[in-house]
């Protein structure tokens, strides 16, 4: 009767623990992959049609959702968009180029989502759209026209900037944390 009991509080023991490192897991994971600017997301999801566990993943990747980030090669923002490629948004939706809105989080990240549709519809994938958003539309453009890199002029099936490949790659782990986050939310 005494192993019963010694067995029986083991395993409740391990029950506990096991649950504490579930809870401690879960919290991380919140911590490290966080929906904040969800309202705003879940919007232009809608909006431009680019999905929301997407977006995540390139705020999280560019700046990890410091509005403020600023990159050495001058990408500004949330979604870090070039000055040259803010303005060319902004003329794109009819709107004047005020680049001291570059680091307003509303703005930046509907530019940013706005380009992230525009790539998609011009590549007809999301992850050349996002090596384009990553290393330019002209030199991926050349890619999907290269056999060496896509076999159907859409999809890349390699990517020869090892950057580049690390970047999307990274954007899609992230995507589908962010998904299965998302679907546990609701």
């Amino acid at each position: 009767m005494a192993k019963r009991k010694i067995g029986f509080v083991l395993l409740l023991a391990f029950v506990l623990l096991a649950a504490i490192v579930a809870v401690k897991l879960y919290l991380d994971r919140k911590a490290s992959f966080p929906l904040t600017y969800r309202e705003q997301v879940e919007a232009l999801s809608s909006e431009y049609g680019v999905p929301a566990p997407l977006i995540f993943a390139v705020v999280k990747a560019e700046s990890g959702f410091q509005p403020e980030a600023r990159s050495h090669a001058g990408a500004c923002g949330l979604m870090q968009l070039m000055p040259a490629t803010y303005c060319e948004i902004a003329e794109r939706l009819g709107e004047p180029c005020d680049e001291t809105m570059i680091f307003d989080p509303e703005q930046n990240l509907r530019y940013g989502v706005y380009y992230l549709a525009y790539l998609y519809h011009y590549f007809g994938d999301y992850y050349t759209a996002l090596a384009a958003y990553n290393a330019g539309i002209g030199r991926v453009s050349g890619w999907v026209a290269d056999s060496r890199y896509s076999a159907d002029g859409v999809t890349l099936h390699s990517i020869p900037i090892a950057e580049t490949e690390t970047y999307v790659q990274r954007i899609r782990d992230y995507e589908q944390t962010y998904t299965e986050i998302l679907e546990k939310e609701g």
